[in-house]
């Protein structure tokens, strides 16, 4: 037994020797096929399976196999996973990760430059469109501009505007009223009748009663018609029937500025071709309204014949009115009136009978009303409002009224009626005249009917200078102009704003 373990181990001893020689050979040509492998997947897959068997030494065939032992590929394999074609793979594939991603990009940037493209088109058009817009209303507003923009105004132009307003009106009514009358209508011009107008004119008692008194006549009718131009006929606009929000709202405003766009562009919608008619619908409702104001209230004292006179007459100058009054209404200045002769300190034109029997005009202070009453207002006061000024109320016309003094005079005074004056053609009155005659005084005489004063050349009711007040081109009275006036005056005497849009005026 010792010899055949003696005599063995040399042999076992150069098997193991052979076999290190064969694994080295096998360890070179596995080196040189792994050079060789065709997948990735494959060189990496055999390690990572080895390892996980715990496989790290050299393994022993089968039986069957003979005494070739087997060597472990796991760290050949391990240390193919450094090698540079692993590296060159990766790289490859990371080149073709970005390639995509760039065609990606490059695919996103295209559709954003048509995207902007497109952006920028659209971006032209629009602009194209806008500056069309605006040379289309830059060429409306130049074409409309004269018809409704403000315009600045001149105190004495306004002044004289407003009294042709005025005698526009005496003419027509003095037609009418002091022509000859028949019978039934002095009959029917009686007491009885007057206190029906008491609720529309409170000091209307006070009145002359004598039916023959044609002046007085006259001024009554004045005064119903001078409170119906307030209401209807003088007010900052037509666009509304009712506005009496809009002027409220007109006469508190602060912001001069605001006020005057505002009333710009009232005054634009109501001279606007898409509603010319419906603007016209309501400057006959005005007229309508301001004729039966005034004709409703007397209908009962006058006959049949000289009513629809009166009406016809009257409907023809209010037209005439609302014409005239247009081009103050787009003046800078906001102009509002009132029939309200209750405020202290302020200015009026009376009515003062002549000693050639004619009748004229002269200033007087609302101060010496106590001792000479005032009867009615025949012609409404026209005043300027600037919140932001102060005094903010000018007077830019002083407004007429009609005192217990006339009545003393025409009952002392002796009226000729007119004898043989046939009954006016209303088609053919005289237009008032407004020229100024310093030299002379051109009156309209009471008893005179249109004819007569056509026959004449001449029909102006003329203003009465007195020192220092100019005659007919007597500019506007300021609030800070009458005696004893302050801007204090402008507002009530709390300090508070009133309600009323004229109750300053």
């Amino acid at each position: 037994m010792s010899e055949t373990v003696t005599i063995e181990a040399p042999a076992t001893s150069e098997t193991h020797g052979t076999g290190q020689e064969k694994n080295l050979a096998v360890g070179q040509r596995e080196d040189q096929e792994e050079d060789h492998v065709a997948t990735e997947d494959t060189e990496q897959e055999e390690p990572i399976d080895q390892a996980s068997d715990g496989v790290g030494v050299t393994s022993q065939a089968p039986a069957e196999l003979g005494d070739t032992p087997v060597v472990d590929q796991a760290p050949a394999q391990a240390a193919g996973l450094d090698s540079p074609d692993s590296d060159e793979n990766f790289k490859r594939a990371a080149r073709a990760f970005l390639d995509v991603h760039r065609d990606e990009v490059a695919q996103r940037e295209e559709e954003i430059s048509k995207l902007r493209a497109e952006l920028k088109r659209v971006r032209e058009g629009l602009k194209a469109l806008e500056t069309a817009a605006e040379r289309s209303e830059t060429a409306r507003d130049a074409n409309h501009d004269e018809e409704w923009r403000l315009t600045a105004d001149d105190p004495d132009v306004t002044f004289h505007k407003i009294k042709e307003i005025w005698e526009t009106c005496f003419i027509a009514v003095q037609g009418v009223m002091e022509a000859e009358d028949p019978e039934e209508f002095l009959s029917d011009w009686s007491v009885v009748n007057w206190p029906d107008l008491e609720g529309k004119m409170p000091g209307v008692t006070a009145f002359p009663l004598e039916a023959s008194d044609k002046s007085s006549r006259t001024m009554l009718v004045m005064a119903l018609l001078a409170k119906s131009l307030e209401d209807y006929i003088l007010t900052p606009n037509y666009l509304f029937e009712d506005d009496d929000e809009v002027r409220f709202i007109l006469s508190r405003m602060t912001d001069t500025k605001k006020k005057n766009r505002l009333r710009s562009l009232l005054l634009s919608t109501c001279e606007g071709e898409d509603v010319k008619e419906e603007m016209e619908k309501v400057k006959a409702f005005r007229v309508e309204s301001a004729l039966n104001g005034v004709i409703q209230p007397i209908q009962s004292l006058l006959s049949e014949a000289l009513c629809e006179k009166a009406k016809s007459s009257l409907a023809e100058t209010l037209c005439d009115v609302v014409t005239a009054w247009e081009p103050v209404q787009r003046c800078e200045s906001h102009f509002e009136v009132s029939t309200d002769a209750s405020r202290a300190n302020r200015d009026w034109l009376t009515l003062r009978l002549m000693e050639d029997k004619t009748v004229a005009l002269e200033t007087v202070s609302s101060s010496g009303f106590g001792a000479d009453p005032v009867l009615a207002v025949v012609f409404p006061r026209v005043c300027a409002i600037d919140r932001s000024m102060k005094p903010s109320v000018t007077t830019a016309f002083p407004g007429i009224v009609f005192q217990k003094s006339w009545v003393i005079t025409a009952e002392a005074a002796t009226v000729e009626v007119g004898e043989t004056a046939a009954e006016p053609d209303i088609e053919a009155r005289p237009a008032p005249i407004i020229e100024d005659l310093p030299k002379e005084k051109p009156c309209l005489s009471p008893a005179a009917g249109p004819e007569q004063a056509q026959a004449q050349g001449q029909a102006e009711v003329e203003v009465v200078k007195e020192e220092p007040k100019p005659v007919d081109a007597q500019p506007p009275i300021t609030g800070s102009e009458s005696e004893g006036s302050t801007s204090e005056d402008d507002d009530t005497e709390d300090g508070s704003e009133t309600e009323s849009n004229t109750e300053e005026i």
